[in-house]
């Protein structure tokens, strides 16, 4: 199984530095070498109180990959799988 999860791995990373077609190349490279075991993690940690230490240029950075993500879990495995 190998799970693409956090803005430093590879697809992620290369959509929040605007290289979408790069990102969309390793998904479909991942999918090929781990077919269905292959899983795209989307991630959305919104911190709201101001009294918890947190990464706070994290959250829009997540939802930049998210958007992409989802379109490319759309177009590779034509459906989406959330889990909360």
């Amino acid at each position: 199984m190998s799970v693409q999860l956090v803005l430093r791995v590879k697809s992620p990373n290369k959509i929040i530095h605007d290289d979408i077609e790069g990102a969309r190349e390793a998904c479909e490279w991942y999918h090929r070498v781990f077919g269905d075991d292959f899983y795209l993690e989307l991630q959305r940690h919104e911190v709201k109180d101001p009294t918890i230490m947190a990464n706070r240029e994290a959250y829009p950075l997540q939802q930049k990959a998210n958007k992409v993500l989802m379109q490319f879990a759309k177009r590779i495995w034509h459906q989406t799988c959330l889990h909360q």
